[in-house]
């Protein structure tokens, strides 16, 4: 019995401070008003960390001292509730901001069936968000253990909006590593189908190809509470490591939040995990670094912005890792200009239909060969023929200048509005239809995406089309 007083009472106190810690108001002595910390335990007794350390008094005292500890206990824990029922509740009543409504709701220090604060992603940390952090934590430490710059911009109470360029799949638990604060993720409904634990993490999920106004709700709700959040500003994973054009309804979603911007850089990932790759690259040490705040009304947000996430990463004169998957991104060579004989594997690229090979190439001579192969500078000869899955089923497919043939159904580009790339592998076309046209191609998905963004811009010449690449150098 002993030792179930002591574990639960030592796990009761350090879960509570770890929360206090999260939400910036462990320490009771400050100029700052602090926010309320009502996460775990603190929804069903206002003084956790007491009533821990009372249980393992006792759990002492039944392992060591026999009846006469219990008695010393019975003594002490009096002493520790009165202290903290006059000074701590007095303290955190004039520095937490909301604590007399608080206060009112959840006892003191025994919990009612009655009685609780009500869980609230944009109020209240969950488990499942301290779990995940935690073991994301020792992972990040152990496989890719990263230098983290300029962590105070973070580390104040008062909310920001994390803008974070977004590479690959290890962006979320670096900034989650880097980070002392709890804060909320926007993410795509579709990757929330993928993995269902982000919905209890309290991630945010907003839909694609719609103005989706329950998640701006959210995230409003969500700094107000005095929280922070993560938006990746340019809505997508890059492919080659450049950054890309970021749309003018993230610019308006930046500034209606109102409170500061963190721009949040990385280095050394690309390297790692490229979003063409087979799999990822391990034991590295990438760095997380956090631009100073820039305030939501400042007139050179855009350029302030982009100029931190355009910043030369050193690692880029590198090469990468491992080069299996790279047909996804070189979808022709840039020799021989043929399409889909581009092949790679751990240490070389080479072409199997011309003399071309590359030894150990840096990410920068990646990102020109990229560059040298896209259709305004490449010019496309169609039709160019596939094969996809499409609704379950394989089936030809060729692109031509103005349409595809997907098995017998026509997509007309006139007709596409939006298009996205999920999983690394599906295109996914928005049309005038109430459903987008999905399908996987078994050549490169960017192939398609690249091809018919180009023809939908330039050839049709609509001018209102997003696109990855060219959105920024006609900005330039």
């Amino acid at each position: 019995m002993g030792w179930v007083f002591l574990v639960t009472g030592s796990f009761l106190a350090l879960y509570s401070l770890l929360l206090r810690r999260l939400t910036g108001s462990l320490y009771l002595k400050s100029d700052k008003t602090r926010r309320l910390c009502c996460s775990g335990p603190y929804r069903f007794i206002r003084h956790p960390v007491t009533m821990g350390a009372v249980t393992v008094i006792f759990g002492l005292a039944l392992l060591f001292m026999g009846f006469h500890g219990i008695i010393l206990a019975a003594a002490i824990s009096p002493v520790l509730i009165a202290f903290s029922a006059l000074l701590i509740e007095k303290a955190r009543l004039n520095i937490e901001r909301g604590y007399e409504e608080y206060r009112i709701q959840v006892p003191s220090f025994v919990p009612s069936l009655r009685r609780r604060y009500l869980f609230d992603h944009a109020t209240c940390i969950s488990w499942q968000y301290m779990l995940a952090t935690s073991i994301l934590k020792l992972l990040v430490l152990f496989l890719v253990p990263s230098r983290v710059k300029n962590r105070k911009a973070v580390n104040e109470n008062e909310p920001v909006t994390l803008a974070i360029i977004h590479q690959s799949h290890f962006d979320g638990p670096l900034v989650l590593y880097a980070m002392n604060r709890y804060f909320r993720f926007i993410g795509t409904n579709l990757v929330f189908e993928k993995v269902p634990l982000l919905k209890g993490m309290g991630v945010i999920p907003v839909k694609r190809y719609k103005v989706d106004m329950p998640p701006m709700r959210e995230l409003l709700k969500t700094v107000r509470s005095g929280y922070s959040v993560g938006i990746a500003p340019e809505a997508a994973r890059t492919w080659d490591g450049r950054p890309i054009c970021i749309r003018k309804e993230i610019w308006k979603l930046l500034k209606m939040l109102r409170v500061p911007v963190v721009p949040v850089k990385f280095y050394g990932i690309q390297r790692l995990w490229p979003r063409w790759a087979d799999k990822p690259s391990f034991f590295a040490s990438p760095t997380v670094e956090f631009c100073d705040p820039i305030e939501h009304d400042d007139p050179h947000l855009e350029e302030t912005l982009e100029r931190c996430f355009n910043k030369e990463d050193p690692t880029y004169k590198l090469p990468y890792r491992d080069y299996r998957g790279i047909h996804r991104l070189l979808w022709r060579c840039p020799q021989c200009h043929k399409i889909g004989t581009i092949r790679g594997n751990k240490r070389t690229v080479h072409c199997t239909s011309c003399d071309l090979k590359w030894y150990k190439p840096s990410v920068d001579f990646i990102i020109g060969a990229h560059r040298k192969i896209l259709p305004d500078v490449m010019v496309v000869d169609f039709p160019i023929e596939d094969v996809v899955r499409y609704r379950g089923e394989e089936c030809y497919a060729r692109i031509y200048s103005r349409y595809a043939m997907i098995g017998d159904f026509t997509l007309e580009f006139d007709r596409i509005r939006r298009s996205s790339i999920e999983l690394n592998n599906e295109n996914i076309f928005g049309t005038e239809s109430a459903e987008p046209i999905s399908f996987i191609p078994s050549s490169s998905a960017l192939m398609w995406k690249e091809i018919i963004d180009y023809q939908v811009k330039f050839e049709l010449q609509k001018k209102d089309y997003h696109t990855y690449y060219w959105d920024r150098v006609l900005t330039e």
